[in-house]
């Protein structure tokens, strides 16, 4: 019996480690040479049933003081990990009894012809997991480095590799945040713009 006591006991306390937790929101502006992009943010625009990328949002100084629901995003952590977790969005719709607010965590699509990966918005069971840094810069951890032989593993490092590209998503065409895999060479989309992602809580919260 103290056996199964302890057992218990242990299972809840792994469980409240797992709970996951809401930061503030929060949009996400981009820092970039290109002054097309530069100080624009991103907003979460349709491409598909439940399915939203991160397109190219007006100037950061022309967003409302309480955020508009599709420039907001949140991130969802782990007490136990408070900066490694999934950036979310949420999908809202019908209105009275009818309505509904699904939280979606943000995951990476790549097509086997490309080594530019698409971020998307959609309910899965396989979110990307990224950090972000102490000047607020959102970036993916790696622990490997296959540029050796034989590959090695264990050393972390922060890899920023997000473009801002004209993708083509199941015949929706947009100006979308993606990232790029690899360390070595750039993205084979000509029209991608390297950017860095920069969250800045919104003004309500």
């Amino acid at each position: 019996m103290q056996l199964i006591t302890a057992f218990a006991a242990s299972a809840l306390l792994f469980t409240g480690a797992l709970a996951q937790k809401q930061s503030k929101p929060f949009y996400l502006e981009l820092k970039s040479d290109n002054s097309s992009l530069n100080g624009h943010v991103l907003d979460a625009g349709h491409e598909g049933a439940a399915i939203e990328g991160l397109l190219l949002g007006p100037k950061a100084s022309a967003v409302p003081k309480k955020t508009a629901n599709y420039y907001t995003f949140n991130f969802n952590y782990t007490r136990s990990l408070p900066n490694d977790g999934q950036l979310v969005w949420n999908l809202e719709g019908g209105s009275g009894n009818d309505s509904f607010s699904e939280s979606e965590a943000m995951t990476l699509y790549l097509d086997p012809s490309t080594n530019v990966a698409l971020a998307l918005f959609y309910p899965t069971n396989e979110p990307q997991s990224l950090s972000f840094d102490h000047d607020n810069n959102m970036y993916i951890q790696s622990y490997l480095n296959d540029r050796v032989n034989p590959p090695q593993s264990g050393n972390r490092t922060n890899l920023y590799n997000w473009y801002m590209c004209e993708s083509n998503y199941e015949g929706y065409i947009y100006n979308t945040l993606n990232w790029v895999y690899g360390t070595k060479y750039g993205p084979q989309n000509p029209s991608c713009q390297a950017v860095n992602v920069t969250r800045t809580f919104t003004k309500s919260s």
